[in-house]
């Protein structure tokens, strides 16, 4: 079972556990997987952990998008057949739509933007770092269509020598295991890779101890009194409101130009953009049309 699904399973698990320290389900469900997965308490879990009942931190939001419950339902089929008890799930609420995806162009604009260091002369080393390092990352996610848990996984041994392939690991979408792809790399994204691995580098030389094989890794220390130096891998999170934030400040720098259509400020939708080219054997050259093309 990958980590992402374990996760859930533990998730899924303490939600039905309040669920019964709360009188929720029958009194004799614990007795055994198929009393605890009758129809009658299946549905009373669900219900009360759809509303948000079960939730150890309240909701703040009353928006929901029915990623959460269909996850509670993916898990409690995989326990099932796990138990070898058959379960009688409700029906998964419908999935929302998919949101649009940048455009050719669109992705041209904003890999031009953060490979121009669009943080300006006069600002922070740490921000110019920043920006180097995303405009590394958008490359990586146009060549390879990595969602950002795959992208935070990546280390420098998942780079070639030259730069122009990456071991990209594929978290699993359904049930269990793990697909590992070789991706080529274009050559607009090896330049920003080499300039970020240069950065890079100077970040981890002033760690102590075995420096971290991650790819990403933060450009500023961090917590109480500068506690955590630069250098250390990065989150998904940071690395998802980096780019929000920039495409936020492009968007606003580029409102009113003739023809401009503003960028979805999600990586995946910039992820679904992509048209990853897997590598078997040799690598293969990407295509102008591939490749987060630089200024036409």
């Amino acid at each position: 079972m990958s980590p992402a699904r374990l996760a859930q399973v533990h998730w899924v698990i303490g939600e039905m556990t309040r669920a019964v320290q709360d009188d929720l389900l029958a009194d004799d469900c614990c007795q055994s997987a198929q009393q605890l997965l009758t129809p009658g308490n299946v549905a009373a879990y669900l219900a009360a952990a759809d509303r948000g009942d079960l939730r150890v931190v309240p909701r703040t939001s009353t928006r929901q998008s029915g990623h959460s419950a269909r996850i509670r339902r993916t898990v409690l089929a995989v326990l099932a057949a796990t138990a070898g008890v058959p379960v009688r799930l409700p029906a998964l609420p419908p999935a929302p739509a998919l949101r649009d995806t940048p455009t050719a162009r669109q992705r041209a604009d904003l890999f031009r933007w953060v490979a121009s260091d669009s943080s300006g002369p006069y600002a922070r080393p740490a921000s110019r770092r920043a920006m180097i390092r995303l405009a590394a990352l958008v490359g990586v996610v146009l060549d390879t269509g990595s969602r950002t848990g795959e992208l935070v996984a990546i280390t420098l041994d998942d780079l070639s020598d030259d730069l122009d392939q990456v071991v990209v690991r594929r978290r699993p979408q359904r049930g269990y295991g793990q697909r590992t792809d070789l991706i080529a790399l274009s050559d607009p994204t090896r330049a920003a890779l080499k300039k970020w691995i240069n950065i890079r580098a100077g970040l981890v030389d002033r760690l102590s101890g075995t420096p971290p094989r991650a790819l990403w890794v933060t450009v500023a220390g961090g917590g109480p009194c500068g506690s955590r130096p630069p250098g250390l891998p990065v989150g998904h999170d940071i690395l998802a409101r980096q780019y929000a934030a920039t495409v936020g400040r492009l968007n606003y720098a580029q409102s009113g130009a003739p023809g401009w259509r503003p960028l979805p400020v999600s990586i995946e939708q910039l992820r679904r953009s992509s048209k990853p080219i897997a590598v078997a054997g040799a690598c293969r050259s990407s295509t102008t049309e591939d490749m987060p093309a630089t200024a036409a």
